[in-house]
């Protein structure tokens, strides 16, 4: 059932691979990237009202809710980590100035985690928060080398932990955006 309403009943994607999320706090990374579907036409961070709703059930928006200025940055930094993630999957290192404009986006604040572990903090509130909280797992993944495995799907666009031991994975489903690439260019091969 679609709605009018960015994100209210949104179609499913049942080919996603659950089993196959990213590790430690990375898993908030990729739900943000994939927080809106140009295929299906919705958007968790489409106006106010949902973007408030989204993020708080996310984890993300502890308290205060946003403002419609936040918002638009919101997506703003959105389509620039997805831009980030897209470029792993190509080879060649990442747009080094687009990263750093990415990552001054927000203050950040260095501090140990309970666990005795240094974390990048976000040293603002609400939409800040958010952003800083985004940058700071962002920053971290970058230095662990572990942010080269969050890419976009060629397929589809939607974000994917690559889990492939060799970091090749290029789809978030081999079985649904792989076979239809597969299958697109077959067609292009034999006149079909």
């Amino acid at each position: 059932m679609d709605s009018d309403e960015p994100g209210v009943n949104r179609p499913p994607r049942p080919f996603a691979d659950p089993a196959a999320p990213a590790p430690g706090r990375e898993t908030i990374d990729a739900p943000f990237l994939n927080s809106a579907e140009d295929e299906h036409d919705w958007d968790e961070l489409g106006d106010v009202a949902v973007a408030t709703a989204w993020l708080r059930d996310a984890g993300l928006l502890p308290a205060a809710g946003i403002g419609e200025a936040d918002r638009a940055r919101l997506v703003a930094l959105r389509a620039d980590l997805r831009a980030l993630a897209a470029a792993n999957a190509d080879p060649g290192a990442p747009d080094r100035d687009r990263v750093n404009g990415v990552l001054r986006a927000v203050p950040l604040v260095a501090q140990l985690d309970a666990d005795g572990r240094l974390v990048l903090e976000p040293a603002g509130e609400g939409a800040a928060a958010v952003a800083g909280t985004l940058l700071g797992i962002t920053a971290a993944a970058l230095l662990d080398g572990s942010w080269s495995r969050l890419k976009t799907c060629r397929g589809c666009g939607w974000g994917f932990w690559d889990r492939s031991r060799n970091r090749s994975g290029r789809w978030c489903a081999m079985r649904v955006c792989g076979s239809r690439t597969k299958m697109r260019a077959y067609r292009r091969r034999h006149g079909g």
